[in-house]
Order: structure tokens, then C-alpha cells, then sequence
């Protein structure tokens, strides 16, 4: 699991207002939504993490916010030389950029994954009219070889995945 700006909003709030109280274990977010169970196998990543080879998971708020799905992403990839996936920016997309010269080039790709939410819901956007597309993304790793695969929910929650529809 990827640290990101909503949960690292607990600590900031207590490191600020209740300083005495960052010393409690419980309140680390980690153990708040209980990563730590060693049943579960869930990592909590503060910082950049590359997940595989070449591969580095982020939030995405790591650097410069773009309007365009995937470009957040990509960004953070050509400063850190590394493909990214990230969330954040509640878009979903890929870009890619090469560099390189004399058949001697380097890819390098972003990809952002979407969202969960039901704008509907979201009371902060006005006329609930967002730049946002729904849905996630998975991750295919064979041989050392990594592809991203988008997965967008269609206007009534179902989407495909692996082939098959999910209502």
C-alpha cells in the first residue's frame, strides 16, 4: 500500500496539534488499518517504492500535477528514471517518452490508475463535473518483463477485466 495525502493527514494533524502523542504506536497508519497483521501481508511504502524491476509505485504527489491523464505520472518518471504507476490525480492514463539516439533508446512509461469514488458523492466538486475517469489498473509481471493493463468501469460500475464482465 502506497502512502498518500489523505492518510498521512493523521499524523501531520497530530505532529502539529498533539505533538505528545505521536509516540503511540496505534495512531501510525499502518497499525490504524491494521497493515501489520501478519495475516494480511500488507506493506505500507512512505516513500517511493520500486515494486519490480525498473518499476516504482508513487502517489503522485510526489511532484508537479498535470490535466492530462498520465502525464502526472510520466512526469515522475523522467525525473526518477523509472516507470511509475501512481494515484492521485483521480485520472487514468498512460504516456510514454523515449530518449536515446543510433537504435540505442530508452522507454519510459507513466501510468495513473484511476479512481474509486462516486462523484455523485463528492460534495467538493461543483456541479460534480470532474476531469476524472473511474477505475484501476493491474499489474502483469512475466519473465522480468512488467505490462500495465487499464481498466475502466463503465457508466453503470461494470467494467472487464480478464476477459470477463463484472456488474
Amino acid at each position: 500500500m502506497q502512502r498518500s495525502n489523505h492518510t498521512a493527514r493523521i499524523e501531520r494533524y497530530i505532529s502539529k496539534f498533539a505533538p505528545a502523542f505521536s509516540v503511540i504506536d496505534a495512531i501510525k497508519i499502518e497499525n490504524l488499518l491494521g497493515y501489520n497483521d501478519k495475516d494480511l501481508s500488507i506493506t505500507y511504502n512512505r516513500t517511493l517504492k520500486e515494486f519490480t524491476n525498473g518499476w516504482i509505485l508513487a502517489h503522485g504527489d510526489e511532484s508537479r500535477l498535470f490535466t492530462e491523464a498520465g502525464k502526472t505520472a510520466l512526469n515522475l518518471a523522467m525525473k526518477t528514471g523509472k516507470n511509475v504507476i501512481c494515484s492521485h490525480t483521480h485520472r487514468q492514463g498512460v504516456m510514454s517518452s523515449s530518449v536515446g539516439y543510433a537504435g540505442n533508446q530508452r522507454t519510459l512509461t507513466g501510468v495513473e490508475v484511476g479512481h474509486l469514488c462516486d462523484i455523485k458523492k463528492m460534495s467538493y466538486l461543483k456541479e460534480n463535473i470532474a476531469n476524472w475517469q473511474a477505475g484501476f489498473a493491474v499489474v502483469y509481471e512475466q519473465d522480468g518483463r512488467v505490462k500495465p493493463e487499464l481498466v475502466p468501469f463503465n457508466k453503470d460500475g461494470s467494467f472487464i477485466a480478464e476477459g470477463e464482465l463484472w456488474k
